[in-house]
């Protein structure tokens, strides 16, 4: 680290690296592990288990490590946003960084984000995922492959460009003074899409957002319980979340941004009526498919539209294969 870098680390506050926890006592030691070995010291962890019932608050409770910790039991399962609310609340630092309890860390992504969040006077600082497989940990491909993300360089984005790049999952590094002053909390009464929408409701009051293109955050895919086995439940909520958006008054007096979320809610439909019509088919549920017939036109835009996106993807992760499966190494760090 270079004398200007570690005067920006030491002058910038604690971190409380908040983590929403529910039922991953198998992988919760490696997130706590992650954090503890960061290469910025200034942390502090804050864990809410959201009534596991799997043994994750004996764990976090018992995890050994020199990073001051509290962990927090809430009395109902409330969903991941009431989680980091009240990780929130509970949180002391100047910064506020998201990690969920079967995620981790790269060791320099504390540092490098808020290092980057100085340096460009930014409110909340994003980073590009490494999407590694559940079971192997073994990298799959990364978050700004998948959405086409055209930057190479930080850069400070607008609230349309975070709508069209479908950038509202990443998991940010956010200033406490800006969740202070404008009291925006993570939507309790949604299960997904509360980052988009927590996301874009801090932009709207003004926030500015660094897009930093390094995959530093490590996201597991194909866990238990993935919404891949509760997509119509997903696309529903996502579409909510879009509705009640556009319906905001900062929207309605932002032309591009009004014509992003009516994009994102077409493309909200198209996953939903493709996705309907394969498991109508893998089931054999003729009702279901004749009913999807009925929109002959609809369906094949559908579909074209989604087989678009996969060739897109598939293109992006070959060329893209050796940078995210030889450049990054992937830790298997354990408690102690």
């Amino acid at each position: 680290m270079s004398v200007r870098d570690r005067h920006e680390s030491e002058s910038a506050g604690v971190v409380s690296v908040i983590v929403a926890a529910y039922n991953c006592a198998s992988m919760i030691d490696m997130a706590l592990t992650s954090v503890s070995q960061q290469t910025y010291s200034n942390i502090e962890l804050v864990v809410v288990d959201d009534c596991s019932n799997d043994g994750t608050f004996d764990v976090a409770a018992r995890f050994d490590t020199a990073v001051p910790i509290r962990v927090l039991r809430q009395s109902a399962n409330g969903g991941p946003s009431a989680a980091r609310n009240r990780a929130i609340e509970a949180a002391s630092g100047r910064w506020v960084a998201q990690l969920d309890g079967d995620d981790w860390f790269a060791r320099e992504r504390i540092d490098t984000l808020v290092r980057m969040a100085l340096r460009h006077d930014a409110d909340i600082v994003l980073d590009d995922q490494l999407v590694v497989a559940h079971d192997s940990l073994q990298p799959v491909s990364r978050r700004f492959t998948d959405k086409a993300v055209p930057w190479r360089v930080p850069r400070l984005i607008s609230a349309e460009e975070l709508i069209r790049y479908d950038l509202g999952s990443l998991k940010p590094l956010v200033s406490m003074a800006l969740l202070e002053s404008t009291g925006i909390r993570y939507p309790e009464d949604i299960k997904y899409g509360e980052d988009f929408e927590f996301l874009l409701k801090l932009m709207l009051a003004g926030a500015r957002v660094l897009v930093v293109p390094s995959p530093l955050y490590r996201l597991r895919r194909g866990n238990t319980g993935s919404l891949t086995t509760q997509k119509q439940g997903l696309y529903r909520q996502l579409a909510e979340v879009v509705d009640r958006l556009m319906v905001l008054e900062d929207v309605d007096a932002a032309p591009e941004i009004m014509a992003a979320l009516k994009a994102r809610r077409r493309y909200i439909a198209r996953l939903a009526l493709v996705d309907q019509l394969a498991d109508a088919v893998r089931k054999r549920e003729w009702r279901q498919i004749v009913g999807a017939m009925r929109s002959p036109w609809r369906l094949v835009c559908a579909v074209v539209h989604r087989m678009q996106l996969y060739t897109r993807k598939r293109w992006f992760r070959m060329c893209d294969r050796e940078t995210w499966r030889g450049a990054y190494e992937l830790p298997a760090p354990k408690n102690g």
